[in-house]
């Protein structure tokens, strides 16, 4: 009997070692290392083409910006962003927790008075690395925030508006009035207009607005906001 219990404790403590390694390695953390380079040229060169509406010029960049999302859906980081020399081609991501993780790469550079992640990447990476890592940037997309509001100062639900339909955007997703703003992203570098449209619980166009700035250009790693004023129709 005795050493029977023994063996028990013997085999309890081997458990709980191991449960106990485990519960260690997962609380580690982790420097993982990136390296990018502009349109395939491996670390030779920090100039790309930019190309857009009657644009057709060389940009040279002067730094990396590194944004770490710990899934490509969020909107918020797990770090500050950082901005590395171009030049230095790669950057170490401190302390990362075992997992997946999204990486975001922007080319800074200044262009027509606009300082822009012209030349954008993403990287797919894991902590710890199983992996080289490395980014091709390349030009990017835009995106426009359109948000709204009513000439008559009052709220959504005071006006009759549950939905609203934005004139640029062509999607399956419900944009709710309350939400007060909608991102539409992946855009060329072109030039938008973009008018909205406030609609009641029957689905009724009531209300309707253009953005302030109708047209106006989206360049490469820009967010421009456009805001439109609501008036009953």
């Amino acid at each position: 009997m005795t050493c029977r219990l023994l063996a028990g404790f013997a085999a309890l403590a081997l458990l709980t070692a191991a449960v106990t390694g485990c519960d260690s390695e997962d609380k580690k953390n982790y420097d993982v290392t990136i390296t990018w380079n502009v349109a395939g040229a491996q670390g030779t060169t920090c100039v790309g083409s930019l190309s857009g509406p009657g644009v057709a010029e060389q940009v040279e960049f002067d730094s990396v910006a590194v944004t770490v999302y710990s899934a490509a859906d969020d909107s918020e980081p797990i770090q500050q962003t950082v901005e590395v020399p171009c030049t230095d081609y790669e950057y170490t991501i401190p302390r990362l927790k075992r997992g997946s993780y999204l990486v975001e790469l922007g080319a800074m550079a200044e262009y027509d008075g606009d300082y822009l992640p012209y030349y954008q990447a993403e990287i797919a990476v894991s902590a710890p690395a199983k992996d080289d890592y490395q980014g091709t940037l390349v030009q990017g997309m835009g995106k426009i925030a359109v948000s709204w509001s009513f000439d008559n100062m009052k709220m959504c639900g005071a006006n009759d508006v549950t939905e609203v339909e934005i004139s640029l955007y062509d999607g399956d997703e419900t944009i709710l009035c309350e939400d007060g703003e909608f991102v539409i992203e992946d855009l060329f570098w072109a030039e938008y207009s973009v008018t909205v449209f406030g609609l009641d619980s029957e689905g009724s166009e009531t209300w309707s607005g253009d953005c302030e700035d109708n047209p106006f250009e989206v360049k490469p790693g820009q967010v421009f906001e456009a805001h439109a004023v609501l008036s009953e129709n």
